[in-house]
């Protein structure tokens, strides 16, 4: 019989062989947004590590932000902190990471489309 695999990673990797002939020059940390909300917290400090380890960190990172929007009413304050987390990315002094984010984007895209 034909050994079909179930395994959805191994049939992407099967069905884009340009992955491993042209991978992508940044590494990739794949995660579901679930996890952001998690409630176990030792899940939620595994996760934590593995973010701070995949982008280098070396002192522990803060709790990360979830927010379900329409879901969660938030006071004046909470708000206003968590608007002065927000960038807009479209200003002028974020030109040169825009431009990087971009290129990027575009490569990305053109992998996800074929």
């Amino acid at each position: 019989g034909t050994n079909i695999t179930t395994d959805p990673l191994t049939n992407v990797i099967r069905s884009k062989k340009k992955i491993l002939a042209e991978p992508l020059p940044n590494r990739v940390f794949l995660y579901d947004t679930e996890q952001l909300a998690d409630t176990n917290e030792t899940r939620i400090a595994q996760f934590r590590r593995d973010v701070q380890d995949f982008v280098g960190l070396t002192q522990e990172m803060p709790p990360i932000p979830h927010y379900s929007p329409g879901l969660t009413t938030l006071d004046k304050e909470e708000q206003e902190a968590k608007d002065r987390k927000k960038i807009d990315i479209c200003n002028d002094e974020y030109a040169l990471v825009r431009q990087d984010l971009m290129k990027h984007a575009r490569g990305a895209s053109e992998w996800i489309r074929d």
